[in-house]
């Protein structure tokens, strides 16, 4: 799919049409044959077979944003930004047609390189917690329903950690989701994130560090184990958690790759101690 399309000394034959920002705007825009669009690595990033292929399997016009193209020696149409949106239309049929802009004033290898930089960095990308927001304002199911958890307990979402405000908008996503291999329904992530949550509010807080008990690596620990062991006396896990202040907890951070895995480990030690009944083995 990367290979040079066959071309005439011009080069495949665009009706160009110019650039929608006046006289100044030394673009073209037209309707591009996906297979006459060449891919050369060498001024992007390497290429990703997977994404590719996800984007062939989903492929969404409404998404799909305009690639970038510039015109090398003999008219070869080279994608300067968008090679993966390319590629995928090429897996699909190489004679679709693509709306492309040909920016006339990139010129060699360095400047599409430079271009390609340049917007890549003009994009900003959405914080993890703007993300959540857009997937519940999206209706989004799993998101919808533990945003109501959120509010039965009182909490929030947003940029800045309080005592009453989660900046670990990632985690959770991980949490209500699963895994691939092991995915949540919208139901039963929002039964774990109910159950991690509520165990976690009874840990005493550090006046001076409002909210770290929502740490993601504290998240993860704790919505592990209660995923790990689903029949766990959640009041007795929550009196644990309760036996030591949010920054103790922390400290365990340090002794285990990944973080979160330190906390685990205590904390179910902990939960062991003194019961032979239903322990987590």
């Amino acid at each position: 799919m990367t290979e040079t399309a066959e071309e005439t000394q011009a080069g495949p034959h665009v009706d160009w049409i110019p650039g929608p920002g006046g006289k100044d705007d030394p673009r073209l825009i037209g309707l591009v044959r996906c297979g006459d669009i060449v891919i050369d690595q060498r001024a992007q990033r390497s290429t990703d077979p997977a994404k590719v292929q996800w984007l062939a399997d989903h492929w969404d016009w409404t998404l799909g944003e305009v690639p970038t193209l510039s015109r090398r020696e003999g008219g070869m149409l080279v994608a300067t930004e968008g090679q993966h949106r390319v590629l995928s239309s090429q897996a699909r049929d190489p004679d679709i047609r693509m709306w492309c802009v040909l920016a006339e004033d990139i010129s060699g290898i360095e400047d599409e390189a430079a271009t390609a930089l340049g917007i890549a960095r003009g994009r900003r990308q959405h914080s993890r917690v703007q993300e959540w927001r857009m997937r519940v304002t999206s209706n989004m199911e799993h998101e919808v329903m533990a945003e109501k958890v959120l509010q039965e307990l009182n909490l929030t979402v947003g940029e800045v950690r309080t005592s009453r405000q989660l900046t670990s908008a990632a985690t959770l996503m991980k949490l209500i989701h699963g895994t691939e291999s092991r995915p949540r329904t919208p139901a039963q992530g929002a039964d774990i994130l109910r159950r991690t949550l509520s165990a976690i509010q009874v840990i005493p807080e550090d006046p001076t560090k409002a909210g770290s008990r929502y740490d993601s690596a504290m998240i993860m620990a704790v919505g592990a184990l209660i995923s790990q062991y689903p029949a766990l006396d959640v009041q007795r896990l929550a009196e644990k958690l309760q036996a030591h202040t949010a920054t103790q907890w922390m400290a365990y951070k340090r002794s285990a790759t990944p973080q979160w895995r330190g906390i685990y480990n205590v904390l179910k030690a902990d939960y062991n101690k003194s019961t032979r009944q239903r322990r987590l083995t």
